[in-house]
């Protein structure tokens, strides 16, 4: 089992942050803390990047807001919605793109680029218990002998 060693900072275990932000962060983790009251602490709870233990230290909310804070607000949830509205937009582009187009990885290319990749940025072990050095001579042997114009992907 894995623990915080000593050259870990407080700072790198603690999250100080508003409830605004943080949804907009980690849906998931803001319905854990609201469930909590001021002072509770949460089970321990495993989202995507990984496993948190909530401690709902305060809780304030300003009542009266200045101009300045108020344009900020009214800034941050514009600048929310236009993000959201552009996403969206950004995955429909993507997804008919794909559909339309229907893209086809071919297979002893790709087992090239993933060996040559996997040599760099894997341990050796992992390197050799994935066979990336079979699985790349065998693609090799399987290519004619100009390797640069291989196709990697096509489409329709």
């Amino acid at each position: 089992m894995l623990q915080i060693n000593d050259s870990v900072f407080l700072d790198q275990r603690y999250l100080k942050t508003s409830r605004y932000l943080l949804e907009s962060k980690n849906p998931l983790l803001v319905r854990i803390l609201d469930s909590l009251e001021a002072g509770g602490v949460s089970i321990p709870v495993h989202v995507e990047d990984g496993w948190y233990i909530l401690k709902l230290v305060n809780i304030w909310q300003n009542v009266v807001l200045t101009e300045n804070e108020y344009l900020r607000l009214k800034q941050e949830a514009s600048n929310a919605v236009f993000k959201k509205k552009m996403d969206l937009l950004s995955d429909k582009y993507v997804n008919e793109l794909m559909f339309k187009n229907s893209p086809v990885i071919k297979r002893n290319p790709f087992n090239i680029v993933r060996s040559y990749l996997g040599k760099f940025y894997l341990s050796n072990d992992k390197y050799e218990s994935w066979e990336l050095e079979e699985k790349l001579n065998s693609a090799l042997a399987g290519l004619p002998d100009d390797i640069n114009n291989q196709v990697l992907v096509t489409f329709k």
